[in-house]
């Protein structure tokens, strides 16, 4: 007689009661498994007898039926800049999920801090398309307002609120490269290309909005392309890279170098 359907036998022919008992100490894969044993086994395992004293591969798990979800707010609205052909910024639009319908908002310039005059549509030319950081409840960008850079934080209904001045860029001086936000709070960078002693030598300056209700800019640091990139990396005027971003939650700056298509990445020591 073939060993394995001697064992097949000698297995088909245990007590009821003690092989569930056994059963009921093993996993549900285990037992899954098992029905390959024997028709015998597998007419037990099958039973619904026996089923509900076996562990079931599904036990332990639980299915949520309800469509509300504490990770997903149960309504959102979705803010739409409105541009116009010659790139000024027209109007904000937004649609609630609550409501289901679309809305557009009027600027308030004199904002919730009284600093700015009158009211009016507004209609300011983006200054870049940079991200838009949403701190404090606030959604902020930025804009050009009588050849003036600003930033305008809107609130979750798409109504301006207030205008935070940047930091002062002279018309010659350091030009803008990058806005965004790291370590919970607004960052602002600038650039400068400087001739020094028969070369030019490239310049990041760091600004942080430390004070939030006060507008306070403070210097956070800057960075010289020589420690990022070593010699000749600012060329007759122009970068040979650029700022892309900033890390949410260290002193990194990222760059980009055109010509390699590479990524720079550099820990600040600040």
């Amino acid at each position: 007689m073939d060993c394995s359907k001697k064992r097949a036998s000698e297995v088909g022919d245990l007590p009821v009661d003690p092989l569930v008992d056994i059963l009921c100490r093993v996993p549900a894969k285990s037992v899954s498994r098992f029905k390959c044993v024997s028709k015998a086994w597998r007419d037990l395992i099958a039973d619904p007898h026996h089923r509900k004293k076996l562990p079931q591969a599904m036990q332990g798990l639980f299915c949520h039926t309800s469509k509300k979800s504490e990770a997903v707010p149960s309504h959102f609205n979705l803010v739409e800049f409105r541009v116009g052909d010659n790139e000024e910024f027209l109007s904000v639009h937004v649609y609630s999920s609550e409501t289901g319908a679309w809305s557009e908002n009027l600027i308030d310039e004199q904002g919730e801090e009284g600093q700015f005059p009158g009211w009016r549509k507004v209609s300011f030319p983006l200054a870049r398309l940079y991200p838009c950081p949403f701190i404090n409840g606030f959604l902020h960008f930025m804009v050009w307002d009588q050849d003036e850079t600003k930033i305008v934080a809107l609130d979750e209904q798409g109504k301006g609120r207030r205008m935070i001045p940047v930091p002062h860029v002279a018309e010659m001086g350091p030009s803008i490269c990058y806005f965004g936000e790291s370590q919970g709070k607004l960052h602002f960078m600038t650039e400068e290309i400087l001739y020094d002693d028969h070369e030019y030598k490239y310049k990041l300056f760091i600004w942080v909005l430390q004070d939030y209700s006060a507008q306070e800019w403070v210097l956070k640091g800057t960075v010289n392309s020589h420690e990022v990139f070593g010699e000749n990396s600012a060329k007759e005027g122009s970068m040979e890279f650029e700022v892309v971003g900033i890390h949410q939650d260290r002193n990194v700056v990222f760059f980009t170098h055109p010509s390699g298509h590479k990524l720079t990445v550099y820990h600040c020591h600040f």
